[in-house]
Formats: structure tokens, C-alpha cells, sequence
């Protein structure tokens, strides 16, 4: 079963709803996504394990782009 993937940006995602500190943790490389110095341009790629997850909108987890490349080069990109 394929993973879905899709590229956001940071405000879209989360809004104002961060982690303490504005810290956004990508899960691979561990890098601080929401800081412009690590990701100036705040895009994400957000992974959802399948279709249903997908449909209700839960999150597996955020990855930076070369992450989420790395890790998941079969998944499907909306």
C-alpha cells in the first residue's frame, strides 16, 4: 500500500499551533523546519500512511524535501 505525500507550506499546516519554542522537527534528519536560516523557503512535505488517514487528514508525520525524498521515493505526491 503507497504512502501519500503532499507539499505544504508551514503556515498552512500548523497555523499558529507549533511546538514550543516555534520548533517544527523534520522527522528524518531531525532539523528545525521552522527556522528561515535551515528551510528559508518553509515548505514541508507532509506524509499520510493511507487513503484513510488521508480523507480524515491525520498526519503520519513532516518531513523536509530531501527527507522525504530520501525515505519515501515510491509515494504518491498530491
Amino acid at each position: 500500500m503507497p504512502v501519500f505525500a503532499r507539499k505544504t507550506s508551514i503556515r498552512r499546516q500548523f497555523g499558529d499551533r507549533r511546538a514550543p519554542g516555534g520548533v517544527i522537527l523534520c522527522t528524518g534528519c531531525n532539523c528545525n523546519l521552522a527556522d528561515r536560516a535551515v528551510n528559508p523557503s518553509s515548505m514541508i512535505t507532509v506524509i499520510y500512511a493511507d487513503k484513510i488517514q488521508l480523507k480524515i487528514n491525520r498526519q503520519f508525520d513532516v518531513y523536509c524535501r530531501e527527507c522525504a525524498t530520501r525515505d519515501f521515493p515510491k509515494a504518491v505526491v498530491l
